[in-house]
This record gives structure tokens, sequence and C-alpha cells, in this order.
């Protein structure tokens, strides 16, 4: 007899099998809307353009959006057609509004960060200040490196790949 069979109820290792279903399950459905790296790329570079933008219309800074736009515009337009072509990809039946409301809450959240942050327009001053320093390229290792980088929601499909392999080198005792 194992020392985990004294220790755990049969309740509670019908339960740990049953978590353990639900997280492959969860990983199953999740690797079907998994991203590759170079696409997670292209959702970050969105949310720091979101970002911006929010910065510039909640601190008066549309002088300084305007400059960064002007300065990345081969980089956002190509990153814009990659987005289109993302969400073609993965919502064929309804790009175009899922890629709405995608940019809609990339906005909001980023609205509801600045009237939560303290000191949000020093804030974004600073990183305007910082992207302006960038050229060409850089700006998506920049957007990759901003606390709120991961915010399109969207997991690499490596990470789920990884995820899957952890969940079944688990080893739960066996239920009587």
């Amino acid at each position: 007899m194992r020392i985990v069979d004294n220790i755990l109820p049969k309740s509670a290792k019908a339960g740990a099998v049953a978590l353990t279903i639900a997280v492959v399950l969860s990983g199953s459905v999740q690797a079907e809307n998994c991203s590759t790296r170079s696409e997670l790329t292209v959702l970050t570079t969105r949310v720091l353009q979101a970002e911006l933008m929010v910065a510039a219309l909640s601190c008066g800074q549309q002088d300084v959006y305007a400059n960064f736009v002007n300065k990345f515009s081969d980089t956002l337009i190509s990153n814009g057609a990659s987005l289109r072509a993302y969400f073609k990809t993965h919502y064929p039946a309804n790009a175009g509004p899922a890629l709405n409301s995608f940019v809609t809450r990339l906005a909001n959240q980023a609205s509801g960060r600045s009237v939560t942050t303290q000191d949000y327009c020093s804030g974004a001053a600073g990183k305007f200040a910082a992207v302006m320093e960038l050229d060409g390229q850089a700006i998506m290792a920049f957007a990759q490196r901003q606390p709120h980088a991961n915010s399109h929601g969207i997991i690499a499909c490596d990470q789920v790949a990884n995820t899957e392999i952890a969940v079944d080198a688990l080893q739960f005792p066996e239920t009587d």
C-alpha cells in the first residue's frame, strides 16, 4: 500500500482524477485556440498600439501618437495585415466582427488602466519616449516586454503542449 493511499480518502482520489481530466480537456480546447509565436507577436504589437492610442487620448498626447504612427507606419500597416490574416484563419466565419471585438476589448482594457493607475500619464509619457527611440521592427520586441503584453488573452501553442505533457506525466493514486 502506498503512503498516498493512507493519506487521501477515496473521494479525494476521485477528485484528483476528475481534476486531471478537466485540465487535459481544457488544454485540448486551448490547443485549438492557441497561436504561434509569430502570431502572438502580431497580437502583442496591437496591444501596445491600443495602449498608446488610449494614452494619447487620456493624456492629451495626440501629437505624440501621430508621430508614433508616422514613424512606424510600415510596421503598423504590415502588422494590421497580419492581424486581419490571423482573424481570417482563426475565425473564418466572422473574422471582421471578431477582429473589431478584439480591438475594442484591448482599448477598453487600456482605458480601464488609464483611470485606475496612479500617475498613468507620466508613465505613458515615458512609454512614448521609449517607443520613439526605437527603429522599425524593434517596436515588436518592445511590445512583448510590456507589462500588459499578454492582455490579448491568447496562449502560445507550445505552452499548451508543455502543459499537456506535464499533466500526462502526473501519476495519481488508483481509486479502489
